[in-house]
């Protein structure tokens, strides 16, 4: 087997990469691509160096969705009958690219294969295949005062330039007291609903320490209203978020907890990830393995990743490929009853 990485030496590109490498893992071989790679050498921009992919049994893109759009290797996937796996987290491309077509697709895209999209995105559709919800809550808890790469600050900082739905929500999370939350756009609220239209899908983050749910809440709210003065609202703003997580915090990392709960007290799945970087490795690792086991698992197109594998399942390839601390959940059977 034959795994591209895009991206592979990037903040979260390499934990994917580590995760791959893992020695209980079947062996596979894993070259990471890149503008400046001499073993393959890609440009998301230009099309004429796709062709270095036809060789993969999987690609696998770790790049900034932002500033480097993956939207033409995508088509090219397509056509040429590849898979390409995303683990990108920006809200409106990723909308946008689950309505993607070309004539008579041969490959298959696979669409937030990440952490958040992703495995969130498993948990959200774990509770919808039990049964139609009119609402569906997904909450994220991280610390903003922890390690993150380029990317990752270009997309928060996309993120607070676009218009939220605010407010404020308590969710319970898993091992800690119940925490209130603020209403932000994450990528799993379009890709859900564009899945599942007939539910209301409302998306939320948590933050320790928790004040900073206030700094993000009047950042949400203010800075898409600064109508001129936004360029320069949001170059200092990135400056800041890049001194802070890319530069001060760079190696320091944050627990992630997922928080999943249908029609607002029903059901309820939660999962606990003790590093957010690790766990974003784990999770799109998972998701290859399952793939590369099943690579006729749905027909050619465009799919979100985490509706083709189950929550057991990954969660599952995740622990069997970590120490089981760094991974623990709490499920929720059908008639509200929980599991761990």
């Amino acid at each position: 087997m034959r795994i591209a990485v895009i991206g592979g030496k990037g903040h979260f590109g390499s934990a994917v990469v580590s995760a791959l490498q893992h020695p209980q893992q079947k062996p596979a071989e894993i070259v990471i691509a890149s503008r400046t790679s001499q073993e393959l050498p890609l440009d998301l921009c230009n099309p004429d160096t796709f062709s270095a992919l036809r060789s993969f049994d999987l690609i696998i893109n770790c790049a900034d969705s932002v500033g480097a759009p993956s939207d033409q290797v995508m088509r090219y996937c397509l056509r040429e009958g590849l898979t390409f796996m995303d683990i990108g987290a920006d809200d409106i491309r990723s909308a946008h690219q689950l309505t993607m077509s070309v004539p008579q697709p041969r490959g298959r895209v696979l669409l937030g294969a990440g952490l958040f999209p992703g495995l969130s995105t498993a948990m959200c559709i774990d509770l919808l295949n039990d049964k139609p919800l009119k609402r569906l809550d997904l909450g994220v808890r991280l610390s903003p005062l922890s390690g993150a790469g380029e990317a990752n600050v270009d997309l928060m900082t996309a993120l607070l330039s676009r218009r939220q739905p605010g407010g404020f929500h308590t969710l319970p999370f898993l091992r800690i007291n119940p925490q209130t939350a603020v209403g932000l756009t994450l990528p799993d609220a379009p890709l859900l609903s564009h899945q599942n239209p007939e539910t209301a899908t409302h998306t939320w983050m948590a933050f320790q320490p928790g004040f900073f749910r206030f700094s993000f809440a009047s950042l949400a709210w203010l800075v898409p209203r600064l109508g001129p003065l936004m360029p320069l609202a949001l170059w200092i703003l990135r400056w800041q978020l890049w001194w802070v997580r890319a530069v001060l915090f760079r190696n320091t990392g944050s627990v992630i907890q997922l928080t999943a709960i249908a029609n607002g007290d029903g059901a309820t799945h939660q999962v606990h990830v003790a590093d957010g970087r690790e766990g974003v490795g784990l999770a799109a690792a998972a998701m290859a393995r399952l793939w590369l086991q099943n690579p006729t698992l749905c027909e050619p197109g465009v799919h979100l990743a985490g509706s083709l594998f189950s929550l057991a399942d990954l969660l599952s390839e995740m622990q069997a490929h970590s120490n089981e601390e760094r991974v623990s959940h709490s499920l929720s059977q059908p008639g509200n009853k929980s599991h761990s």
